[in-house]
C-alpha cells in the first residue's frame, strides 16, 4: 500500500509540481499515526483479562479453566485480577462466599453464572446469624445471575465496598435481609 501511495505521489508531483501532494503526503501519515493512537486507546487496558470457571466437580488446587475449575467461588475470588471474570457452572453451592477481589474503573471484576445455567447458592448448611454472600472491602465487582436462598442472615451483603454492582440475582428465604 505504501509502495502503491508514493508512485500514487510521484506521478501526481510530476504532473502539478508537487506543492500540494506532498502537504497531503503529510497530513496522510498524521492521520494514520492519530487513528493508530485512538486506536491503541480504544482497547481495553487489560489485554491480558482472564476467564476463570467454578464448578462441584472443580478442585481449588485447579487452574479455573472450563476444563479444569475451582471448585469454590470464595477461591475464583482469590485468583483474579482487574478485568477478569468468574463464570460458576450450574448446581448448588452449599459454601459461604466471601469476596475482596479489586478491580478498577476501567476494568471491573465480573461474577456472573454461565449464561443459561442455573446457579444456586444455598445457606442451608450455614450456622446461624452467618451471611450468605458477603463481599468485603470489595472494589468494582459485578456479581450477577444467581438464585441466592436460605441465608441464616443476610443472603448478599456488602461492607467496606466500592463501586458494587449486584445485577440480576434472585435473593430469598433470608432470615433477616435479602440484600
Amino acid at each position: 500500500d505504501h509502495v502503491s501511495l508514493s508512485r500514487l505521489i510521484s506521478c501526481i508531483n510530476r504532473a502539478s509540481g508537487g506543492t500540494k501532494v506532498i502537504a497531503s503526503e503529510a497530513l496522510m501519515r498524521r492521520s494514520k499515526l492519530f487513528l493508530a493512537a485512538v486506536s491503541l486507546a480504544l482497547l481495553p487496558v487489560s489485554a491480558d483479562a482472564a476467564e476463570y470457571f467454578v464448578s462441584l466437580s472443580g478442585n481449588d488446587a485447579n487452574p479455573g479453566t472450563i476444563s479444569a475449575p475451582f471448585r469454590t467461588i470464595t477461591h475464583a475470588g482469590w485468583s483474579v485480577k482487574p478485568g477478569d471474570t468468574v463464570t460458576v457452572r450450574a448446581g448448588e453451592y452449599r459454601d459461604k462466599v466471601y469476596i475482596e477481589a479489586k478491580g478498577t474503573a476501567s476494568d471491573r471484576i465480573v461474577f456472573r453464572a454461565y449464561p443459561g445455567e442455573r446457579v444456586i447458592i444455598d445457606g442451608s448448611d450455614l450456622a446461624a446469624g452467618r451471611d450468605l454472600v458477603a463481599l468485603v472491602e470489595a472494589q468494582y465487582v459485578d456479581f450477577s445471575g444467581f438464585e441466592v436462598r436460605n441465608a441464616k442472615h443476610i443472603g448478599i451483603t456488602s461492607w467496606h465496598s466500592k463501586q458494587i454492582r449486584i445485577l440480576d440475582n434472585h435473593v430469598y428465604n433470608a432470615t433477616r435481609n435479602g440484600i
